[in-house]
């Protein structure tokens, strides 16, 4: 399980789901259900959440969000005892609609955005690595070591 370290109640739960269906749903690898058995662990915590407002109507309600899970995740040779890789931030974006029909959900964007943090940490596993467009959307441009738009980095 991930820890949480923010404070979305659950939220360790529904990352560790996704995460979990992500390694069993490829059968690339198998998973074992003790970690004493395996060959490798994943250990990730997330450390933060982001919801921001991105749309509002001419009444100032809110009619979209953004969302962004944050995970730090170790990919950890058991048999060794050494760390394969890191990754301080690892994230899943996506966004949700207040007013699509049906209504979404804050509860389905944290699937689908932990689906996404899944398929990264998934591909880190076996060396692909993707990056979305929402990705540089949370880049800060003064920061600059960050990913800028048009950029794609490792």
């Amino acid at each position: 399980t991930f820890a949480n370290r923010t404070n979305r109640a659950g939220l360790e739960f529904d990352v560790t789901q996704r995460v979990l269906h992500e390694f069993v749903s490829s059968s690339k690898l198998a998973v074992k259900p003790r970690v004493e058995d395996a060959d490798a662990s994943i250990k990730g915590e997330i450390i933060d959440y982001q919801l921001i407002p991105i749309s509002w109507d001419q009444t100032n309600r809110i009619l979209q969000y953004k969302m962004r899970i944050v995970a730090r995740v170790e990919f950890i040779d058991r048999v060794n005892s050494a760390s394969i890789w890191k990754e301080n931030s690892i994230d899943g974006i996506t966004s949700y609609s207040l007013i699509a029909t049906p209504p979404e959900t804050e509860e389905s964007a944290i699937f689908k955005a932990a689906d996404e943090l899944a398929r990264d940490v998934a591909f880190l596993v076996y060396e692909q690595r993707q990056y979305t467009q929402d990705d540089l959307l949370f880049s800060d441009p003064r920061d600059s070591s960050g990913v800028r738009p048009g950029e794609v980095r490792r």
